[in-house]
């Protein structure tokens, strides 16, 4: 099943409960207004520095 997140605002958690970044309307992953990953339709996430 995939899950459009650009449609909101999420929180992204390592296992250990870490932040990794928000979601906020878009197909990215940021923290501290950085960009950390990217991610398709398909899901599938990708780091912004590769």
């Amino acid at each position: 099943m995939l899950v459009d997140y650009s449609k909101g605002r999420y929180r992204v958690v390592w296992e250990n409960g870490d932040l990794v970044g928000t979601i906020n309307f878009e197909c990215c992953v940021r923290l501290d207004g950085q960009i950390v990953y990217e991610f398709d339709d398909q899901g599938c996430l990708y780091d912004a520095k590769k």
